[in-house]
Formats: C-alpha cells, structure tokens, sequence
C-alpha cells in the first residue's frame, strides 16, 4: 500500500476561489471547481497559503515535498495531509477512489431517477434574461397588487370545501391538484433558470429525484457560490417568485369565471401558494435554507450543525452551540415529522389490508403507491450495477 506521504496529488485544473461573505470578524471565501461545482470554504487568513500550496498539487510532487517547499521557500507551516483530506472529501483532486469523496445529504436521502440536459435551451433562458425580462418584471409586480384586491374579495372561496372539488369529487380535485402542483415546480425551477442565466451562470441538468422517498425535481446551476450573496438570493427566490405570479394569475381568473372552471383556477393558485410555503421552509434543504444561511453569512449551517453534534455525541472539542443546536434540533423534528407522516400512512394501508382479509390482489392494489417507489428504487440500483459492471469490464480489457 502506497504510504501517504509519497502520494502525488493532482488538483482539478479549473481550481479557482471566490469571496463567499464579507463579515467584520473575517471575510469567508470559496475555493473549488465549476465544471465540478464542487468547494471548500475557508477564512480570509488561509487564502493565500492553501492558494499557495495547491500550486504544487500538480502530480510531480509528494505531500510531503509539498510541505517542505512551503516551509523553505515561503516560511509557511501548513498540513498539507489535512488539506488533502479536505479537497479529497471535496472531490477537488483528480483521480481519486469515490470512496474518499464526503457524501451530501442529497447523496444519502435520496435517489437520482433521472438527469436531463439543459444546453438546448440557453437560447430560450437567453431572450427571457435579456431584453424581455425588466418588461416581465414590470408586469408582474402590476398582476400580483391587482391579485391582492382579488384575494380580499374573494377570501371565502378559500375556505369553502368546494372550492376543492373537481366534477363534484373530492378525489378529482386532489388529483388535479397534484398535476398543478408538479407544473408549478417545473416552473418554478425554470425561473432559477432564467435568473442564474441572468447572472452569469447556465444551468446544466434537471434532476428527478425521490428524497425520502418524496418525488421532486430540481435545477443544478454549477457556479452558484462563485457570484455575489446578492445575486445568490436573487437565483433562489425567483423559483418562489414565479410560483407567487402563477398564484396571482390564477386568483384573478378564477373570479372570472364558474364551476369546474372557476375551481380548477383556484385549485392552481393553491398549488403554487403550498409550493411557496414549502419551498421558503429552511428546515429542509431548500431555497429557503439557502436564502437563510445566506443572510445570516453561514454558509453550510445545515451540514455543520450535524458534523458538530457528532463531535459532541462523541465527547470530542466541538462548536454545537446557539444556532447550531436550534437548527439541528428543529431540522430533525421535521424530518422526523414528514418520514412519521409516511410510516402512518403504511401502517393504515397494512391495518386496512388485515382488518378487511383482502385478495393478494387488492392488498397489492391498497400498496400500489408504496410498491411503484419501491419498484423504481430496485429498477434504478439494477441499472447502476449494470453499467458499473460494463465500465469495469471495458477498463479491464483497455488493460490488456
């Protein structure tokens, strides 16, 4: 086994950094790969000599030539093993066992269903980014005030149990509403895409994803930490901006109009007003998340408030205090909340199934919804094994 210290690291080749956030206490910045859209954050004071140091992360020189380079040439004591470790788990160096690389919550609490290329349509997030979009500003802002007007007059349909039929169906209008809702997220991750396009940045891909065991989709836009906070809250609130001028459209037509019509507006203004709520949660790892930690000027809040309670669980020096342990302890009540809401769904559908001695058929039928997710997991792990299996049988005989 090769010793550490004769390893050659080579840093990915786009390696740059970015000022994250100015703070009295010390600018924090970012230092990672935008065709990875992968970082680390770091203290102003450390810039300059990890700057420094990964010059000579080329593959010609070993950790510890590294080391004492640093201390010869530039009067600079710096553990290069621990920064190694550091951009390995980032996944900053190239060539390195997957193994190594720091799993995100999304790695781990969900499941990539499919990933959708967005190059075709820059030309599209290219017109509504420029000369139209101060016109859809202006626009937009005239509809959601005259929304408002409509939304007083109108309050009671908010609260009528018919308001949220469909042909007379409670089950209808629940089921249409789910087929808003997921338009309302296509559209929603569409306006992160016009505004990151805006700013500089072109969003690469559309994720379906199930995460705990929830479907949704979202917008990767590599770069996203390498533009101004200011401009990052503009990215993540357009989503929520979108969906705000979807619902106001709609509040405003669905007084227009009667009956199924008139419900099936309404019904689409309530879809996108939940998305809101949902998505401005910083409890789950979302844009409200995102905006949040920006504003505060803490980046990574999420994951840092876990790895500290870790370090305190485990007796060791840690910083789980104030805000660490608020977050912590109320991002797990909810986590805890949505996967308790699933288990009683289970256990109801596995009481009914008993109490009413049902077919195998209609037992199959009552976990027909558990069963699909279950069904598209095993499908998604079969076709990985697969192609892991081509991959490593085609670098075998590139070997020979």
């Amino acid at each position: 086994m090769q010793n550490v210290s004769e390893i050659k690291p080579t840093i990915v080749d786009d390696i740059n950094s970015w000022l994250l956030f100015e703070k009295k206490s010390g600018n924090i910045y970012s230092i990672g790969s935008l065709k990875k859209d992968k970082y680390i954050q770091l203290p102003e004071k450390l810039v300059d000599p990890i700057k420094t140091a990964i010059k000579y992360f080329d593959g010609n020189h070993s950790l510890n030539n590294i080391e004492e380079i640093l201390m010869h040439e530039y009067n600079l004591k710096l553990n290069t093993y621990e920064l190694y470790d550091l951009l390995c788990k980032a996944n900053l160096i190239e060539g390195i066992d997957e193994s190594l690389v720091e799993k995100q919550e999304m790695d781990y609490l969900s499941i990539t269903l499919k990933e959708v290329k967005l190059d075709k349509i820059y030309c599209i997030l290219d017109k509504l980014s420029g000369p139209f979009f101060p016109y859809i500003m202006y626009s937009s802002m005239i509809i959601i005030l005259i929304s408002i007007f409509f939304f007083v007059k109108n309050i009671n349909v908010f609260i009528s149990g018919s308001s949220y039929t469909l042909l007379g169906s409670y089950t209808l209008g629940i089921l249409f509403g789910l087929v808003l809702f997921i338009v309302s997220i296509g559209i929603h991750e569409f306006a992160h895409g016009i505004m990151g396009y805006r700013v500089g940045l072109k969003p690469s891909k559309l994720v379906f994803s199930l995460y705990v065991a929830t479907p949704m989709f979202y917008l990767k836009m590599p770069g996203i930490y390498s533009i101004k906070p200011k401009e990052r809250i503009y990215v993540w609130i357009a989503g929520v901006y979108a969906n705000l001028i979807l619902a106001s459209i709609s509040i405003i037509l669905s007084s227009f109009f009667t009956g199924n019509l008139k419900n099936m507006f309404f019904l689409f203004s309530i879809s996108n007003i939940s998305f809101i709520w949902a998505n401005l949660s910083p409890l789950l790892p979302l844009d409200g998340y995102f905006i949040m930690s920006t504003l505060l000027k803490r980046p990574n809040l999420r994951k840092s408030s876990f790895k500290e309670f870790k370090k305190w669980a485990l007796g060791k020096k840690n910083k789980f205090r104030g805000l660490s342990i608020v977050y912590f302890i109320a991002s797990n009540l909810f986590i805890g909340v949505i996967i308790a809401v699933q288990l009683n769904i289970i256990t109801k559908t596995i009481i009914n199934v008993i109490d009413n001695q049902l077919t195998v058929y209609q037992a199959f039928y009552e976990f027909r919804y558990i069963l699909i997710i279950l069904l598209i997991i095993i499908i998604k792990k079969l076709v990985e094994c697969i192609l892991k299996y081509k991959h490593k049988k085609q670098n075998q005989y590139n070997t020979l």
